[in-house]
């Protein structure tokens, strides 16, 4: 399957930065929810 899509570059960005090459440290959550009531995230 062969997918297209057009996007427009605003502006040119340096990512060769140490900044931007640093790994990046993040959460991943998920909520669980049941109609009317839900619960917290699910470790």
């Amino acid at each position: 399957m062969k997918v297209k899509k057009e996007f427009t570059v605003f502006e040119h960005i340096d990512i060769n930065t140490p900044l931007l090459l640093a790994p990046q440290a993040g959460t991943k959550e998920k909520t669980l929810c049941c109609w009317f009531c839900t619960s917290g995230p699910i470790p």
